[in-house]
């Protein structure tokens, strides 16, 4: 016997609100379902109009509409409905409400981490709302490469805090004539130059939430604009046409965000930034190589960088003749609160081990501020078993990460884990 259902609404990982149809009518960008495999599924909770929200495990008698014997299977790609990344109803509407989560940006931790800090501190020591918090809403944002926290129930996508493990597809995944061994080649070339840049990325932004100038004008910004900040977040800033949401509303809000966006915009160039995903979480800008490009990008491009024409009825220049030319027509007079990275990363410079020590500080100094942030009370005398989970998850020696801690604290001073706390909007 078969049974039909409307897709109305998720519940992560796998819940659909269930109504007595006869045909189905998918009102999310979610792949068609029907009911053709026996599976057991629980009851979540009651929805308004007697619909229910359910889960893949309740036995099938509960639910109304569905009649005895049938049977359920997903067909079809994908239900995007189920990302965080692209829907804002993942998160049970109990844990959206908690005072640190609701209207407030809250960054998650990844079940790795939290797995070892509650090993190491003690399982018992967290209580039972504290550890849902962290596990469910953890949960959401996966291995954290893409997403890693919530701004009101949405996710907030990042893709610089953590490095993604890439998949290794064989020949026969992909159906191209070439040898495995060809493949895998092809394959190392390529995580090896996105690696690289992925790396430079994210040393550059350990610099920044090193560098206390930066810092000042972040959070002087943030203060500024508070209101369209609470309204909007910060993720909007910076985009080449504002959101459709800012067009359609009030003119004041309008003109309010307008205001805002030229603000962020001067920051965002000033720091060679593509935007702010959220509070100190900035996106650099990095090599762009593109025929054709908005007036708007080209114009902070060339505030920021530079604009180099090889026109292609050119010889491409030789590796060496092509990096000089950059070289010279980039850092050849660095702004002054550039000057210490520019020092960094400077062509003579040939020890650059300082950009992938950078690239750990960034994603330390986060997960630690995040762990203080919400569990100082419980963390209190407990640095030690910290600095051993964050090692352990971090896979470097203890004394690395005491050395980093360091030098955080050299850069920023005895109170750098108080900056940002307490913050209406959050995150910490």
């Amino acid at each position: 016997m078969l049974c039909s259902a409307t897709i109305e609404r998720v519940q992560f990982p796998y819940a659909f609100r269930l109504a007595a149809t006869s045909s189905l009518e998918p009102t999310m960008s979610a792949a068609r379902m029907r009911i053709t495999r026996p599976a057991r599924l629980r009851e979540i909770a009651a929805a308004a109009g007697g619909d229910h929200i359910v889960a893949a495990d309740t036995p099938h008698q509960e639910l109304p509409g569905v009649p005895p014997g049938a049977r359920v299977v997903f067909q079809g790609a994908p239900i995007l409905a189920l990302s965080p990344v692209t829907n804002n109803l993942t998160a049970s509407a109990r844990l959206l409400q908690h005072g640190l989560v609701r209207d407030r940006y809250f960054f998650t931790l990844p079940a790795g981490l939290w797995n070892e800090v509650r090993r190491r501190v003690g399982v018992d020591t967290f209580d039972a709302e504290t550890t849902a918090l962290e596990e469910e809403l953890g949960a959401l944002c996966g291995d954290h490469s893409g997403a890693v926290g919530l701004w009101r129930g949405r996710a907030v996508a990042y893709a610089l805090l953590r490095r993604p493990s890439l998949p290794r597809p064989s020949r026969a995944d992909l159906g191209v004539n070439v040898t495995q061994a060809q493949l895998d080649l092809r394959l190392d070339r390529a995580e090896e130059r996105s690696g690289g840049l992925a790396v430079h990325a994210r040393g550059y932004l350990g610099w920044l939430s090193l560098h206390p100038p930066f810092l000042d004008e972040h959070d002087a910004l943030l203060e500024a604009h508070e209101k369209v900040v609470a309204r909007w977040g910060t993720a909007d800033f910076g985009l080449p046409v504002p959101p459709h949401a800012v067009e359609a509303a009030p003119a004041a809000e309008q003109a309010a965000f307008r205001a805002a966006d030229a603000r962020f915009v001067e920051f965002f160039c000033r720091w060679r930034l593509q935007g702010l995903a959220a509070p100190y979480l900035p996106i650099p800008l990095r090599p762009l190589l593109a025929g054709q490009m908005p007036p708007v990008v080209l114009q902070r491009h060339l505030q920021t960088g530079g604009l180099f024409v090889v026109p292609d009825t050119f010889p491409v220049p030789s590796r060496d003749e092509f990096r000089g030319l950059l070289d010279d027509a980039l850092h050849s007079s660095p702004p002054d609160h550039l000057a210490d990275w520019m020092r960094i990363i400077a062509a003579h410079n040939t020890a650059k081990q300082a950009i992938s020590r950078f690239a750990r500080l960034f994603e330390l100094q986060h997960y630690w501020r995040t762990l203080q942030g919400r569990h100082a009370p419980v963390l209190r005398r407990r640095t030690t078993v910290l600095k051993e989970a964050l090692a352990s998850f971090l896979r470097v020696d203890e004394n690395a990460i005491h050395r980093d801690l360091m030098e955080i604290r050299k850069r920023l001073g005895a109170d750098w884990v108080e900056r940002g706390t307490g913050g209406r909007l959050g995150p910490f």
